[in-house]
């Protein structure tokens, strides 16, 4: 099982704690305040009191043994740079780092940021790709022109339709990897499988042909 410490409980960093607890991942909880540490006592591994600036606290409890530090300090960029600078110093082996803007983001990566995320500017992405495609309800950039997609099977034409029949690689270069049906079952998108409106589809392609597939599926 891998190793997660998470630096900073705020909304960002206490939703990861969650979310690894959630999964049954062993999750180390860090910060300053004595009262948000406390409400991650029955749900972390471990929670502690904690400033992440301060080298010899992060080497007692061992930061540079873990798979993965999240530094998930807020608006505080001194603090935020420091301590990711620290983690790796100690040996941490991935550091996502959160930033609040581009220009820190930029630092980050200087001190050894493995990945930045950047919540705010993510969040104002995912929006705007919902505001122009309304049928993408969920999406993630795997670079900077590919993208997974999930999207709403809505055009009564494809209803009882095998996937091969609407050739969604050759036609739109787009590979469908799973599709929920509207019974709540799932199965991996091969050729055979057959669509029903209402459907949700999962597909993998160029950024261009999801925006352009999702106006017609």
């Amino acid at each position: 099982m891998k190793s997660y410490a998470v630096i900073g409980l705020g909304r960002f960093g206490g939703s990861v704690v969650k979310g690894l607890a959630e999964r049954g991942q062993e999750v180390l909880a860090i910060d300053r305040n004595e009262d948000i540490v406390n409400d991650y006592m029955d749900i972390a591994t471990q929670a502690i009191i904690g400033d992440a600036q301060d080298e010899r606290m992060l080497e007692s409890v061992g930061i540079g043994n873990f798979d993965y530090v999240v530094v998930a300090i807020g608006e505080n960029e001194q603090a935020s740079t420091l301590t990711t600078l620290l983690t790796k110093e100690l040996g941490a082996k991935m550091v996502v780092a959160k930033a609040a803007t581009s220009i820190q983001a930029k630092v980050l990566a200087k001190v050894g940021a493995d990945v930045i995320i950047q919540p705010e500017a993510d969040a104002g992405r995912r929006l705007a790709e919902r505001l122009v495609n309304k049928n993408i309800f969920e999406y993630f950039e795997i670079s900077h022109d590919m993208m997974f997609a999930e999207m709403k099977v809505n055009n009564p034409k494809l209803e009882g339709r095998k996937i091969s029949d609407i050739n969604f690689h050759d036609k739109h270069e787009i590979n469908v990897s799973m599709v929920r049906h509207t019974d709540g079952t799932t199965e991996i998108g091969a050729g055979d499988t057959i669509l029903h409106v209402g459907d949700f589809i999962y597909v993998v392609g160029k950024k261009k042909a999801v925006s352009q597939l999702s106006n017609i599926i």
